[in-house]
């Protein structure tokens, strides 16, 4: 993947995370519901991550993972180096919460089976298979780590395996995934597909860049009336609002086409910001699955009303705080997890003496 490419792709990834974040933050008991504006979007920036998921899968099993054995490791290491954390800090805040204010609500359960359950799935992501709804206490934004995994799962069966096995696994993964989540799947292959198309370099005239990215950019803007007029448009057991999640895809991925593809002496300025890119690229999955908790705690423990200043900055501050230590110290134990499940088992690894 080219560096302009790179960085384009972290700046959105941290800007879908810290839409959802503020998205979740916009209730009038945490901010007053001063950034309600921006809560319509939290859907769109799942359907934007779905397609950079395929994208960065593309790029990866182009360029690195050409094996199943590989593409699951990197996959779980990536993955549980922030959801086991996610799931020890959701039970931490949510216990917390229940101690500091009781009255607080946060659609969260403390005891008996349903806790069990849902943090159990969520760990095992077969949390949301057939539309369940199960999520770990207060962390809602789980919902999404079932479909990514049944995604990676049908992706390696048919990219990996031959034969029978083939069509075994990805008949078994479609039975188990149910419709809801399959009615969405061709959004991820759209990643997929779009890093296919633009891997040896594209180049467009100003014309149709530009094209591409108002196209892009009013089909994401206008996406919270489209969703709204097209809600009724699905059949059941389907993504309630399918046509607004595709709306969203096709959106994104004109303007991400559009930027990478047009020429000009911006891309250089885009280039300075690697750095910083990268650093918020980085930081986007803990922010994701780290916010809604750590905004139920601060939000408990209120310093001020919450349409005041001194609130929106206690829990913004405060979560973004977390997310850049704990969070970012998480991030980077995907390589050790990486290393520890590819190492050969402590009994082969030793000669015998002889």
């Amino acid at each position: 993947m080219d560096k302009f490419t790179s960085v384009i792709l972290d700046l959105f990834r941290f800007g879908a995370a810290l839409v959802v974040f503020l998205g979740h933050a916009a209730t009038q008991g945490t901010t007053g519901a001063v950034l309600w504006p921006i809560t319509g979007y939290a859907q769109t920036s799942v359907m934007i991550f779905f397609v950079m998921s395929g994208f960065v899968i593309g790029f990866v099993t182009d360029t690195r993972e050409s094996d199943a054995k590989s593409f699951l490791i990197a996959r779980a290491a990536r993955l549980y180096s922030v959801i086991l954390p996610a799931l020890l800090l959701t039970f931490v805040c949510d216990m917390l919460v229940n101690s500091i204010n009781p009255d607080y609500n946060t659609r969260a359960e403390f005891t008996g089976v349903a806790q069990f359950l849902s943090y159990g799935a969520s760990a095992l992501f077969v949390n949301d298979l057939w539309s369940a709804g199960l999520h770990p206490g207060s962390n809602v934004p789980f919902w999404s780590m079932t479909f990514e995994m049944i995604y990676y799962l049908l992706f390696a069966a048919a990219m990996f395996l031959r034969g029978k096995k083939r069509i075994i696994v990805l008949v078994l993964t479609v039975l188990v995934a149910g419709p809801e989540i399959l009615s969405v799947a061709a959004i991820w292959w759209l990643g997929w597909r779009c890093y296919h198309y633009v891997k040896n370099g594209i180049s467009y005239g100003t014309l149709q860049a530009g094209t591409f990215i108002i196209l892009g950019a009013v089909l994401l803007v206008a996406s919270t009336d489209i969703r709204h007029f097209f809600a009724g448009w699905t059949l059941p057991g389907l993504r309630p609002r399918i046509v607004g999640d595709y709306s969203d895809a096709i959106g994104f991925l004109l303007l991400f086409v559009g930027l990478i593809g047009a020429q000009g002496a911006w891309k250089n300025a885009i280039l300075k910001l690697e750095v910083p890119a990268k650093y918020l690229g980085s930081l986007c999955f803990s922010l994701y699955l780290f916010h809604q908790p750590l905004i139920h705690v601060f939000s408990s423990m209120a310093v001020a009303p919450p349409t005041s200043l001194m609130q929106h900055i206690f829990v913004l501050g405060g979560t973004f705080a977390v997310v850049m230590t704990f969070g970012r110290w998480c991030e980077t134990t995907k390589t050790p997890i990486g290393k520890f499940l590819s190492a050969p088992k402590l009994g082969r690894a030793r000669n015998p003496t002889k």
